[in-house]
C-alpha cells in the first residue's frame, strides 16, 4: 500500500477537525430564533399544572399551577419576548412527544423514571415525593400497607398511562385497578365512593387531604412506599438541558421555587 504524503494526512486532518468542530443546531438557539417557549403540560395535576374555566390573565390560557408560573420564569430567563407556548398532551405520550419535537420542555409534576429516561433527559430533581395512599379517613384503619390494599373487592383509581399506573400494576395482583382518562377524576372517584384508594405522589396525596380535610387523608405520607423524585423532561440535548439545570439551581437556591409552590399548595382549586 502507498503511505500517504505529509500533505495529505495534514489534509486529512484538517478535514476531521472541520468535520467534527462545526457547529450544530441545538434547542436552545432554536428557541431563541424562534422567540417563544413551546411547553408540554398535561393540565390535570394540581398543584403544578390545572385547567380553570377562566383564563390566566399572565399566560393567556386556562393552565394555572406552581410549573405554568415555572414556565413564565423560564421563559423570561431566555430573554424572549412572546409568552410560551402550552402544548397539551396526556401522561402516556410524554417521552414520545418530547422525542418528537412536539415540544421544547414538560412541564407539571412529571416523575422522573427510567422508562422515561430511555427517550429523553431531565432537569435535575425539582421535588423530592414518592408513593401514598390516599383514602376516605373514615377507612384509613383499612389501608396501612400496600398488603392491605392488594385484597379482592378493592377499588384503586389511576391515570392512563403515568407513573401512579405502573407503580399500581407492579404493587396490585388482587385489587382492581380502574384507569381513569384524567388524573383529577381518580380523586373525584375517592369522593364519589366509586373507588376505595388513590395510590399517588405524596405531595398530591396531601393536597387533596387538604382540601377535603376530614374526608380525604393520606396515609402514611411521612413513609412513602418508594423513592420517586419530579422533574422536567427534555429532548436530548445537553446544551438546553445544561441552561434549565442552571435556570432552576438559581430558583431553588433563591427560594423562589419553593415560595411559589408554598403558594399554590394553599391555593383554593375548587375541585
Amino acid at each position: 500500500m502507498k503511505p500517504l504524503s505529509i500533505a495529505a494526512l495534514l489534509t486529512a486532518g484538517v478535514g476531521l477537525v472541520t468535520a467534527t468542530t462545526s457547529p450544530s443546531s441545538n434547542v436552545l438557539d432554536d428557541i431563541i430564533a424562534r422567540g417563544y417557549l413551546r411547553v408540554g403540560t398535561t393540565g390535570d395535576y394540581a398543584p403544578f399544572t390545572h385547567v380553570t374555566k377562566l383564563t390566566n390573565s399572565t399566560t393567556g390560557t386556562d393552565l394555572i399551577g406552581a410549573d405554568i408560573d415555572m414556565a413564565e420564569s423560564l421563559s423570561s430567563a431566555l430573554g424572549l419576548t412572546s409568552p410560551p407556548i402550552f402544548v397539551k398532551t396526556v401522561w402516556a405520550n410524554l417521552a414520545t412527544n418530547i422525542s418528537t419535537g412536539a415540544f421544547d420542555i414538560g412541564m407539571g409534576g412529571i416523575s422522573i423514571t427510567l422508562a422515561r429516561a430511555l427517550k429523553a433527559f431531565f432537569s435535575t430533581p425539582v421535588l423530592r415525593v414518592g408513593k401514598v395512599a390516599c383514602v376516605p379517613c373514615s377507612r384509613v384503619s383499612e389501608f396501612s400497607s400496600l398488603a392491605a390494599i392488594d385484597r379482592a373487592g378493592i377499588k384503586v383509581a389511576t391515570p392512563a398511562g403515568g407513573s401512579n399506573e405502573a407503580f399500581d400494576r407492579a404493587n396490585f395482583q388482587t385489587a382492581e385497578i380502574v384507569v381513569y382518562p384524567v388524573n383529577s377524576d381518580i380523586f373525584r372517584a375517592l369522593l364519589n365512593e366509586t373507588a376505595d384508594v388513590v395510590v399517588t405522589d405524596r405531595v398530591e396525596a396531601e393536597l387533596w387531604a387538604g382540601l377535603y380535610p376530614d374526608v380525604l387523608c393520606a396515609v402514611h405520607a411521612e413513609t412513602p412506599y418508594s423513592f420517586e423524585e419530579l422533574g422536567y423532561i427534555m429532548p436530548r440535548d445537553v446544551v438546553w438541558q445544561n441552561f434549565v439545570n442552571e435556570w432552576l439551581r438559581i430558583q431553588q437556591g433563591s427560594g423562589a421555587w419553593n415560595s411559589t409552590m408554598a403558594a399554590w399548595m394553599k391555593y383554593d382549586w375548587g375541585l
